[in-house]
């Protein structure tokens, strides 16, 4: 399958959606992430690296990332799963530095509102497991560089 260096990933890492856990990012806490710079991209919350996301792009409520799968075995199983079409989310994983409860017309009841995160990666998971069901990724392979 190659060393990895070709393979490129991008997708919604977050958006300001109520999740199924009842958490809602606010403005704040979408731009802090736009701010994080290069963190791991894993397989799950604890499984080893796989990858880094490169680039983070705000656009109103919903971030978008991009970057690179390496060269490993568990990397070239997420590509192969996305070349069979499956639904592969994504989630943020961190540490939550400022929330508080509120009420949003989204849902009834409480919701918890994230304003501040500190991102320490972002991990590849099963679409209907992503706790934001907004969030996703596709994988692919580039062309060889020149």
């Amino acid at each position: 399958m190659g060393d990895g260096a070709g393979w490129v990933f991008e997708g919604v890492a977050s958006t300001g959606a109520v999740d199924r856990q009842r958490e809602k990012m606010t403005a704040g806490a979408l731009g802090r992430m736009g701010e994080a710079g290069e963190v791991e991209l894993r397989v799950g919350h604890r499984a080893a690296k796989v990858g880094v996301v490169e680039e983070w792009r705000v656009e109103g409520e919903v971030v978008r990332v991009r970057g690179r799968l390496d060269g490993g075995d568990e990397a070239a199983r997420v590509l192969e799963r996305a070349r069979r079409g499956e639904r592969l989310g994504l989630s943020v994983g961190g540490k939550v530095t400022a929330a508080r409860w509120g009420w949003t017309a989204e849902c009834e009841g409480p919701v918890r509102l994230i304003e501040d995160v500190e991102l320490t990666h972002v991990a590849v998971c099963e679409r209907d497991e992503a706790v934001n069901p907004e969030a996703w990724i596709e994988v692919r392979e580039t062309e060889a560089e020149a």
